[in-house]
């Protein structure tokens, strides 16, 4: 997946905190995948142009014994064919 991202990438969580550079999104990935190993997300839905991408999906794991859930969508910016910054728009869901 890093491959994917420009040395200078940005990632941009639904709560604005911002992680910049790859190391700082290598470091992001590995907590968030060690604290969440059954994680995945089931893309509904992608689109791009013009160095624009969408993304939406659902967001499923389990945290702390429970499972969650959140729906949205990630708005990519593509600099030279890889990935310069992530906005994460999901949402947790109410009832699940």
């Amino acid at each position: 997946m890093l491959a994917c991202f420009r040395d200078d990438v940005a990632l941009v969580s639904p709560d604005g905190t911002r992680v910049v550079g790859l190391d700082a999104a290598r470091a992001r990935y590995t907590q968030e995948f060690e604290s969440m190993p059954d994680a995945r997300c089931d893309l509904q839905v992608a689109n791009g142009h013009a160095g624009y991408g969408v993304a939406e999906s659902v967001f499923r794991a389990t945290v702390d014994g429970h499972a969650v859930e959140a729906v949205g969508a990630e708005v990519m910016e593509f600099v030279d064919g890889r990935i310069s910054e992530i906005r994460d728009y999901h949402q947790m869901r109410s009832d699940a």
